[in-house]
């Protein structure tokens, strides 16, 4: 368990860049709570979807909102939401290459760990796809997220084939990638639910949630 990081602790070039993956995917959370509480419409947490912290303008009717209302310049919001994301594909990048480290024993897990990482790093430049405005650039905003949600899960979804096999790692954290890849393909293949925005929220967590698990074991493993 991690119980404190110490300056000593950053000086190793692996602990350094876990702890990095860390506070990247923490600013998520941090980053597009503060741009709710910027955006110049009333955000509802549970009916309204991440995107919309990114428009351009902030435009009921673009997401059918009713009655649809005049646009609102939202820049303090979208700079914030480009900003989540940005960091956040930034700082996935050193936690899926030092991720393998732990699957070196076994012929089948490394062969696993390394396909699942290289599926890993080709989702995360999608994130700055996704952090293009929906309102100015629909497709690629679109697109982008369509792809992360099922490569990432796809990653986690090989990863918990590895750790399954991995005599080393609690049969917990297998299950656990179970349940955060059967909620993101519900997302991506249900779209259109009264409560998709709130789906997308619990996905959106537990994709970062299970890094985060991840890097808890890595740091006491490496």
């Amino acid at each position: 368990m991690i119980t404190f990081i110490s300056l000593e602790d950053l000086k190793d070039k692996k602990h350094a860049l876990i702890f990095l993956s860390g506070i990247g995917a923490i600013s998520f959370i941090i980053l597009t709570f503060i741009a709710m509480l910027f955006y110049p419409r009333p955000y509802n947490f549970f009916t309204d979807h991440f995107s919309m912290l990114g428009l351009i303008n902030a435009n009921p009717s673009f997401f059918g909102r009713i009655p649809p209302g005049l646009p609102l310049p939202n820049p303090i919001s979208s700079i914030l939401f480009m900003s989540a994301l940005t960091i956040t594909a930034v700082a996935t990048v050193p936690f899926w290459i030092i991720i393998t480290s732990l699957f070196e024993e076994n012929r089948n897990t490394k062969i696993l760990s390394r396909f699942g990482s290289i599926v890993g790093l080709i989702s995360s430049p999608l994130l700055i796809g996704i952090a293009f405005p929906a309102d100015v650039y629909l497709e690629i905003h679109s697109i982008s997220t369509m792809w992360f949600f099922l490569l990432f899960a796809v990653a986690i979804m090989i990863y918990t084939i590895a750790i399954f096999l991995n005599e080393n790692y609690p049969n917990e954290y297998a299950i656990f990638g179970v349940i955060v890849v059967a909620v993101a393909i519900l997302y991506v293949f249900i779209p259109f639910t009264p409560l998709n925005a709130m789906h997308q929220k619990i996905a959106v967590y537990l994709f970062i949630a299970w890094p985060l698990l991840q890097a808890k074991k890595i740091w006491n493993e490496i």
